[in-house]
């Protein structure tokens, strides 16, 4: 878990001088301390940052998530759940428009069950180090050719 904290060490200045918000999504047990320490300072220094939003995940885990929200909900007596009610309490409260899958994998990897149910998913071959402005481009631009119906039919 060094590599994280020494990209996010050599770039937290320009992204505390940019608009981006960083927020953290996972639990928080098992990440070490230099970390955590980063993971804080990052957070509360954007906190206020009216731009992108940008979601680091560490030690996260969908299943985790669905399994929290669940316990928080019973644990605050509810007996029938509804949708907003889970909404409310996942780390990450927002439904995904696109996925993109790097390195010709193929799988969602216990990655945003919930948020995922009706993203459109784009697959490259491309490795993650190698992904860069022009690859992104290409994957909005065949995400622009997508029919969304969000699970309805097609008028």
């Amino acid at each position: 878990m060094e590599t994280p904290i020494n990209e996010f060490d050599k770039y937290k200045d320009k992204i505390i001088s940019s608009n981006i918000r960083v927020k953290h999504v996972g639990r928080r047990q098992e990440l070490s301390p230099k970390l955590l320490e980063l993971i804080d300072y990052l957070e509360k220094e954007t906190e206020n940052h009216p731009g992108l939003l940008l979601q680091v995940a560490f030690n996260y885990g969908a299943y985790d998530e669905l399994i929290t929200a669940y316990q928080e909900l019973t644990l605050e007596g509810k007996k029938e759940i509804t949708e907003q009610d889970v909404w409310a309490h996942l780390y990450v409260k927002q439904p995904v428009d696109l996925l993109i899958r790097t390195s010709g994998e193929q799988r969602l990897s216990n990655y945003l069950l919930w948020q995922l149910s009706y993203a459109e998913l784009y697959f490259t071959k491309t490795h993650w180090p190698a992904f860069n402005k022009r690859a992104l481009y290409k994957a909005i631009k065949h995400y622009q050719k997508r029919d969304r119906r969000y699970g309805g039919l097609k008028k």
